[in-house]
């Protein structure tokens, strides 16, 4: 299985909400071992489903390493301004990771 497949599968496991355990953390392995092939729109569909994922046991740290091929990719200067903004809008609504260009970072002041 190549990273676009588990990508997919790893989208449509968060859009059904399987909860098989070994499904799961060998989808997490998949992703774990080609994620250097990851390119931006595998990216996208891997932030969806790693965020349903990290619930996972053997999954946790899926999530993580998504956000860090997506930071890779980012800082190479490999990501559209469209890929961007699809990226930072999800990161933002997951609101896990505060350190991230992805992330805007809201401050709230007392008045």
């Amino acid at each position: 299985m190549n990273i676009t497949e588990a990508a997919v599968i790893s989208s449509g496991l968060a859009l059904v909400r399987i909860q098989n355990l070994k499904f799961i953390a060998d989808i997490g392995d998949v992703i774990k071992h080609n994620i250097g092939e990851a390119g931006p729109m595998d990216l996208i569909f891997l932030v969806k489903g790693a965020f349903y994922m990290r619930d996972f046991k053997h999954s946790t740290d899926v999530y993580a390493t998504v956000h860090a091929r997506a930071l890779t990719l980012y800082n190479l200067r490999k990501l559209e301004p469209v890929h961007i903004e699809t990226l930072s809008a999800l990161f933002n609504s997951h609101q896990i990771i505060t350190d991230s260009p992805f992330v805007s970072t809201r401050v709230e002041r007392p008045n």
